[in-house]
């Protein structure tokens, strides 16, 4: 014979197998009826299986055409049979399985995977890789199922190139108020700011689907490690893909696409590996007209670690601005100062003779600022990773150690019991903004072990009578984030916090004293030559305290 068709025989005899199972399970009458396909095929005819293609048909079907008794005299093909879509059902996608019978036995197996009648079927060397480009369209064809009713919450796909690695991240975002669809379209993020809050966010996501004033929006992140060539080409690219997302109703209309820019970050200054906080990249990028300098860490979910401005200088070369600071979460932790009982230390500030301690240096903005502002203060810097040390002093203008400034690298929590051991002059302020490890579940920053009570004694013993702790807080667990201010409060007498509405980030102002809130904006003012203060007055005002 020239060809066996099978029409849902196969699926319908073979029994499923236990999921955690890694070998594959014979069954009497399937490996006969393969025997038999075996005997009566002549070379160069084709055993074709119409099938779903589920995880345990697959396994048998390619586990015996491959190797079992076969002496690999098979070629395989999974070719996907292109159906008509009904509004509201949900048609698994099908799938022709062909065995073709060879006369002169494989050197070793060939497997293809054809997506549709005209493209050029992908080429596997071995069956898992098959098995993953099955399972990838059976996935997508669930995404594109649940696209075509309203979500009452966003999803996402992670779409790959041809070799395996990712290429594009879309969510899907619909109107939450809005049940029916009048409007759609795609917005591109930009390479560079696909970390922003706007962005990596499920509330920034929201927002920007309202800003942008539709129904549904498809949100497209791109890899770092990808090449795009330009904005044009990756909506050519991404025109038929986005069309799959489109509600049903909306699906004859044109795809419009949205974005702020160019797929490119205006120049990227270095690449490293560090073994402390892996895969880093420096680069200049340009926001709403503004230049920017980010540390990035491609290890941690694409972590932007420092930011800062480029201004032009004297000379017309783009200089980092150490006069300001782009973290909202660092300008909210300046607030620490109000609550230091000399009254006029914030509108004298080149006069004060303060300690302060940051623990985590990153690209050293928040130290280098304090270091500007505060002339005859003592700043000690502590960091872990000697590459990021270097990072800040290359590409961040992290002064040298001097008299006053002084940068530790080792760890925080070493150098917190070396601090309690020795009898030195208290801090007046410890700032903490430690990212914790990537894989910590529920907690960003700080690490875990930074929130014992150890620790956070440990910190309470090294600041003065009057000292403040300053906290950088990011738990997207909502009882992490209560059991994290717990910890704190039981060292700390009083919390107040500084919320964001665009970041996770929660500052946390311990003060060790007596001095209120009411009191720390009594005692501030504003002086015109320093404009950071009027900032810090805002967020002042923001402060709550928690109970």
């Amino acid at each position: 014979m020239s060809v066996i068709l099978d029409k849902g025989v196969l699926d319908a005899i073979l029994p499923p197998e236990q999921v955690d199972k890694d070998e594959v399970e014979e069954h009497a009458d399937v490996v006969a009826m393969f025997n038999e396909v075996v005997r009566v095929l002549s070379f160069g005819g084709r055993y074709i299986v119409v099938s779903l293609a589920q995880l345990h048909v697959l396994r048998n079907f390619l586990a015996f055409f491959s190797k079992q008794g076969t002496g690999n005299n098979f070629m395989i093909r999974v070719q996907k049979i292109e159906q008509k879509t009904t509004l509201g059902a949900f048609h698994m996608p099908v799938f022709l399985l062909i065995a073709t019978k060879l006369r002169v036995a494989l050197p070793s197996n060939i497997f293809e995977l054809a997506k549709s009648l005209e493209g050029k079927p992908e080429r596997f060397d071995d069956i898992s890789g098959l098995h993953n480009g099955v399972a990838a369209m059976q996935e997508f064809a669930c995404f594109c199922h649940a696209c075509e009713t309203w979500l009452e919450h966003e999803i996402n796909i992670t779409m790959m190139d041809i070799n395996g690695k990712p290429r594009y991240q879309i969510w899907i975002v619909d109107d939450p108020d809005k049940k029916s669809f009048t409007s759609y379209a795609s917005f591109i993020v930009p390479l560079g700011r696909e970390y922003e809050w706007m962005y990596s966010t499920e509330k920034g996501r929201l927002a920007l689907r309202r800003e942008c004033g539709k129904s549904r929006l498809a949100i497209v992140l791109f890899f770092r490690e990808q090449i795009y060539e330009s904005l044009t080409a990756v909506q050519g690219e991404l025109s038929e893909l986005i069309l799959s997302f489109a509600p049903p109703s909306l699906r004859d209309h044109p795809i419009e696409f949205l974005s702020l820019g160019e797929v490119n970050v205006l120049k990227t200054r270095e690449c490293g590996n560090s073994k402390i906080s892996g895969k880093w990249t420096v680069e200049d990028v340009e926001v709403g007209g503004v230049r920017y300098r980010r540390l990035v860490f491609l290890s941690s979910s694409s972590v932007v670690q420092s930011e800062a401005k480029l201004i032009k200088s004297k000379k017309r070369k783009w200089v980092v601005d150490l006069d300001t600071l782009t973290c909202d979460h660092h300008e909210a932790m300046l607030t620490a100062f109000a609550f230091l009982p000399q009254r006029n230390l914030l509108d004298s500030s080149r006069g004060a003779q303060l300690k302060v301690a940051v623990l985590g240096l990153g690209g050293g903005l928040l130290a280098s600022f304090l270091y500007r502002h505060f002339p005859t203060g003592t700043i000690v810097a502590v960091e872990l990773d000697p590459d990021v040390v270097q990072i800040a002093l290359r590409w961040f203008s992290l002064p040298d150690s001097d008299g006053r400034f002084t940068v530790l690298v080792q760890d925080a929590l070493r150098f917190l019991n070396d601090m309690k051991g020795k009898a030195v002059i208290p801090f007046d302020i410890i700032f903490l903004d430690l990212a914790a490890a990537d894989h910590e579940p529920g907690l960003s920053c700080p690490p875990r072990e930074f929130l014992t009570s150890t620790a956070l004694n440990a910190m309470y013993d090294i600041l003065n009578a009057n000292g403040v702790l300053a906290l950088n807080l990011v738990a997207r667990d909502d009882e992490i984030l209560i059991a994290s201010k717990n910890a704190v409060r039981s060292v700390f007498p009083r919390i107040y916090v500084h919320l964001s509405e665009e970041d996770v980030n929660q500052v946390l102002i311990c003060p060790k004293g007596e001095v209120s809130l009411e009191q720390a904006l009594d005692g501030i003012r504003v002086n015109k030559n320093q404009s950071w203060l009027t900032q810090l007055v805002t967020d002042l005002s923001s402060l709550t305290l928690d109970h």
